[in-house]
């Protein structure tokens, strides 16, 4: 961070401070960049990440239309609260309906889900569901114990990124499946899921892209 403002302060680059929560600006070490009151602390909202992630393009363009400009400006862009308002039931977790609306409006293109949100995972405060598109698979880890800025969408690959799947006893719980190379060692229900070969076959036959019968 400190080469960071030193390379900005010799106008080689240009910082661009991000707010993704509330915080005491005028103690961040970048705290002279913003064009923020002292005493604001706001946190923007919108209805999508998608509009979010507009507005953060919109504002580093904007940035460098000032800098071609020669001027010099660097006000926060805020990010918004990410899973406030999210309808949740009578436990505090996201519905299956929420779950997989979350998902299809934040994936690329339009994309019809495979079947319904997939739940992998159930203990007294965490869901895990995988959501299969048409394109893609999503995971989403709901935890009731998180705050309104943490995202239950862990992440989303291609099919063929999720393979190969590997299932395995961890505890007398849970299970483990890897989900290819790059999500390995995520945790199942063996109450949900008491055959590991059977889930093993149940996820790859979604991940061939194939709508269920």
């Amino acid at each position: 961070m400190k080469r960071a403002i030193e390379l900005h302060d010799l106008g080689k680059t240009a910082l661009v401070p991000i707010v993704v929560r509330s915080c005491v600006w005028e103690d961040a070490p970048f705290a002279r960049l913003n064009a923020l009151p002292k005493d604001a602390r706001p946190i923007a909202e919108w209805p999508s990440r998608d509009e979010a992630w507009t507005s953060v393009v919109r504002g580093v363009r904007s940035l460098i239309e000032d800098l071609n400009r020669g001027e010099r400006r660097a006000e926060p862009i805020l990010l918004p609260k990410i899973s406030q308002g999210l309808q949740r039931d009578d436990r505090g977790f996201l519905t299956k309906e929420t779950v997989l609306h979350m998902v299809l409006s934040r994936v690329q293109g339009n994309q019809r889900p495979l079947a319904e949100p997939f739940l992998l995972l159930e203990n007294s405060f965490q869901r895990t569901w995988l959501v299969f598109t048409e394109r893609i698979v999503a995971c989403v880890l709901d935890d009731i114990s998180k705050n309104e800025l943490y995202d239950p969408l862990r992440w989303e690959c291609r099919h063929r990124h999720a393979l190969p799947v590997q299932v395995e006893r961890y505890k007398n719980k849970l299970g483990l499946i890897h989900l290819g190379p790059d999500h390995p060692d995520w945790l199942y229900s063996i109450r949900l899921h008491p055959d590991p070969a059977h889930l093993k076959a149940e996820i790859e036959f979604l991940l061939s892209g194939a709508p269920p019968d």
